[in-house]
């Protein structure tokens, strides 16, 4: 589909970049990546080109499910 919108996130961290990149293409950094109170679940992460990231966040008794191709 064409029609699908593309997202560009940028943020400065003050952490060496490696640590950072393993945060999100590790699932059990991942998961504690989005704070607290808030339950993730990572369902998929494969982070290669033509990979898929799959994760279902819980808060309470409310739930999200986010995928990303």
């Amino acid at each position: 589909m064409t029609d699908l919108p593309t997202y560009v996130l940028e943020r400065t961290f003050d952490a060496p970049r490696a640590l950072v990149w393993r945060t999100w293409t590790e699932a059990k950094h991942l998961a504690r990546w989005y704070g607290p109170n808030v339950e993730t679940i990572v369902h998929k992460l494969d982070v290669q080109p033509g990979g898929l990231w799959l994760n279902e966040m819980k808060w309470g008794d409310k739930s999200h499910f986010q995928r990303v191709e």
